[in-house]
């Protein structure tokens, strides 16, 4: 019976295990099928879009735009094609924001699961319409937007400067001369040369760049506002201050940069015709135009102009000169967000003004007052950047120059040659609310004058050496802060640490408030500070005790902006005292 019943009882058991273990295959079984439906679940819940950022007007890819979900915190940046991705959208309806600098932010309403999870998304942004406030500024290095810098800057732009080139389309002297912070000053009337003036310092003061680049500096500072045709500008950005930290020696008053045009996508063709009453002729043409990955723009322009004796009194009112200007620029997209602009400046020009039988028939015993001057410039500019899929960039630019001028004066004579070479290296990074630039820079610049009689004192060279950091920084809603620091040395022993800051406050839509200070220097030679017909007349001899100058600027700004319809008024007052 035990036995027995001990026998029964292992039958028992064995069906009973064997159960047991049917019942934990089948139970893992549904564990596993059910995990795998909460993967496929979430996989399902978490979608992923690709997409694709493009410009409207030529279709090239914009790299660096934002790409992003606002209501859900998560966004990408393009690369270096335009395309971004942005992985973990749960299910839902979204709205996709996509936005870059100088172009129209664009919402788009998205539904997940998309039909085709797989198709990209392709989104053409057009530019902002032109407007103070949506102008991006290049002469700070970081591309901001007009409206949020804290440096007081003016913009003419495009539609002005055409206006003014139906007015005096030779030169930029006419439009420059009608903004409200330059002051125009005619340095001879003879020749008709003319300079200008920031904050009502004198011109050496002011510092003049095309596209950053400083190339008219020293011996070519003196007919520079008479030897820039505006057909290939674009725009013109005027700051006022001390900005040495920016734009190193020289910048005390401020600084007028001058943009040029980029190609566009189509070719496109302006030509210029000008005769006035007064006998003189403008013939220019600027082509642009971009064939894939390579670009190019070309301005040609010449002006004429015979003598004339307005009043009668046998001198010139308007000297007679020829110039002419060929200024070629190459564009190329390397692909992956890096570019490459190389361009070459070459100018020309005949001047002369005085007693108009010595202009027009040369000089004799009785007519001898007369000013000649023959100027020719040749440069190559180089231009490199690379930016990054997370919108940091870096840059390398640099700058040729030289310079030949003569000028025949009636007891003088004076003729030399400048070279002068600029190359900078900078790093750009946004990170969170900051804007950060740092660099390093060298200025070459050598003068050597022709005529061997007292060449020792007006010959020159010197290098300089300036490193440089800045950053502007958006801490709160209205409030942005800029700082900067440079160091500048000089072969020979001087050094300058110049510090920068400002700060901007937006107590209204149209109300803006601004103050800055900082630290400028400037170490000119004979050629910034004396006209060349005083080299011999006075025999000015350097002291470089005065070759030193140092200034600190304090400016506040207040800006009230209002508009009704196509009319605006502005009103702006400004307190800088410099020391």
């Amino acid at each position: 019976m035990g036995k027995n019943g001990n026998n029964d009882r292992l039958i028992l058991v064995y069906p009973v295990m064997r159960l047991n273990k049917m019942l934990i295959k089948i139970k893992t079984k549904y564990v596993i099928l059910f995990i795998l439906y909460l993967l496929v679940a979430m996989a399902q819940a978490q979608n992923r879009l690709q997409v694709q950022v493009s410009q409207a007007e030529n279709r090239q890819p914009l790299v660096g735009a934002n790409v992003y979900f606002d209501s859900l915190q998560i966004g990408a940046s393009t690369d270096a094609n335009g395309r971004a991705q942005i992985d973990h959208i749960p299910n839902g309806r979204h709205t996709l924001i996509v936005s870059y600098v100088g172009f129209q932010t664009k919402k788009i309403a998205l539904s997940f699961p998309r039909k085709n999870p797989n198709r990209l998304l392709s989104v053409l942004l057009e530019p902002v319409p032109f407007s103070s406030d949506q102008i991006v500024v290049t002469s700070t290095r970081n591309n901001s937007i007009l409206a949020e810098m804290p440096v007081r800057i003016q913009v003419l732009g495009k539609e002005e400067i055409m206006e003014e080139i139906a007015i005096r389309p030779g030169n930029v002297s006419k439009f420059l001369g009608e903004s409200s912070s330059i002051i125009t000053q005619q340095t001879s009337a003879v020749s008709g040369a003319v300079s200008f003036r920031l904050q009502g310092l004198p011109a050496r003061y002011t510092k003049m760049l095309k596209d950053g680049f400083p190339d008219f500096s020293g011996l070519a500072s003196g007919f520079s506002p008479l030897q820039i045709p505006p057909l290939d500008l674009r725009q013109i950005e005027i700051a006022r201050g001390a900005y040495s930290p920016l734009f190193t020696d020289g910048a005390l008053a401020g600084v007028i940069n001058l943009i040029s045009k980029e190609p566009s996508q189509k070719p496109h063709l302006d030509v210029l015709l000008n005769r006035t009453h007064r006998q003189g002729t403008d013939i220019g043409s600027f082509f642009s135009g971009r064939y894939d990955k390579l670009g190019l723009t070309l301005l040609v322009s010449q002006s004429l102009q015979n003598p004339v004796d307005v009043d009668r009194d046998g001198f010139s009112d308007i000297p007679k000169f020829r110039q002419g200007t060929i200024n070629p620029r190459l564009f190329y997209n390397f692909g992956r967000g890096a570019s490459l602009v190389a361009g070459i400046s070459s100018f020309f020009e005949n001047r002369s003004g005085g007693d108009m039988q010595a202009v027009e028939r040369g000089r004799d015993s009785v007519h001898t007052y007369s000013e000649k001057y023959e100027a020719k410039r040749i440069g190559l500019n180089l231009h490199f950047r690379k930016q990054f899929t997370d919108s940091s960039a870096l840059t390398f630019k640099s700058s040729l120059q030289n310079y030949d001028q003569t000028a025949d004066f009636p007891q003088s004579y004076f003729s030399g040659t400048q070279y002068y070479g600029y190359a900078e290296a900078g790093y750009f990074k946004p990170w969170k609310h900051h804007k950060w630039v740092a660099g390093v820079s060298l200025i070459y610049h050598s003068f050597k004058q022709a005529q061997k009689k007292y060449s020792s004192l007006y010959d020159s060279r010197f290098t300089t050496l300036g490193l440089f950091v800045q950053d502007d920084w958006n801490f709160a809603a209205g409030w942005t802060v800029h700082g900067a620091l440079r160091w500048d040395y000089r072969r020979g022993g001087a050094s300058f640490l110049l510090p920068h800051a400002a700060l901007l406050f937006n107590a209204a839509e149209n109300i803006k408030f601004r103050v800055s200070a900082g630290l400028g220097y400037s170490m000119p030679t004979l050629l910034d500070v004396a006209p060349q017909q005083d080299f011999f007349t006075y025999r000015i001899e350097p002291s470089f005790s005065t070759w030193q100058e140092k200034s600190r600027d304090v400016a506040m700004d207040t800006t009230y902006r209002y508009a009704a319809g196509d009319f605006a008024l502005s009103i702006n007052q400004a307190f800088m005292p410099h020391g």
